[in-house]
């Protein structure tokens, strides 16, 4: 556990870096994928879950569409400047039915969260929730895991 705008792995050390939405706290994409890809043993690889999609607060002419297939996101970009070669998956299908549900759940445990004075934590999760699913509608949201290695992936 650490601060990963300040990685400090062994090198060579990992056969493996997972990342699971942490990714989205470094702020140098390209800097943390740099520190990753130190840490792994020759042949090593990173799988990384990453979602890139419009924000609520970010007006619809405003956001970078052409950014939103895998290899023009972000992350795809921070691989690429470090010559790293990956493949992906699209998990937008599985993100999309995933917050219809988690806003079903919500909706059936609300009375619980108000009983219980954390209502801030239903509305904090359900708007989650809701920005995920309009922007999926909008097609302005995509998921993706990543494979990543030096070489082939």
């Amino acid at each position: 556990m650490g601060d990963i705008n300040r990685l400090e792995l062994p090198p060579g050390a990992f056969d493996l870096a997972l990342s699971i939405d942490s990714i989205y706290f470094s702020a140098d994409y390209a800097a943390t994928i740099r520190e990753l890809k130190a840490a792994l043993r020759p042949g090593g690889r990173m799988a990384v879950f990453f979602s890139y999609g419009r924000e609520p607060w970010v007006a619809i002419e405003e956001f970078p569409a052409e950014k939103l297939p895998p290899d023009k996101t972000p992350l795809a970009d921070a691989l690429d400047a470090n010559g790293m070669v990956f493949r992906s998956w699209d998990l937008t299908a599985q993100e999309y039915r995933l917050a219809l549900r988690r806003k079903e759940v919500l909706a059936e445990l609300k009375p619980q969260f108000e009983a219980e004075h954390n209502l801030f934590i239903y509305e904090n999760r359900n708007g989650d929730a809701e920005g995920v699913s309009q922007a999926i509608e909008a097609g302005l949201h995509a998921r993706y895991l990543y494979l990543a290695a030096s070489g082939t992936p």
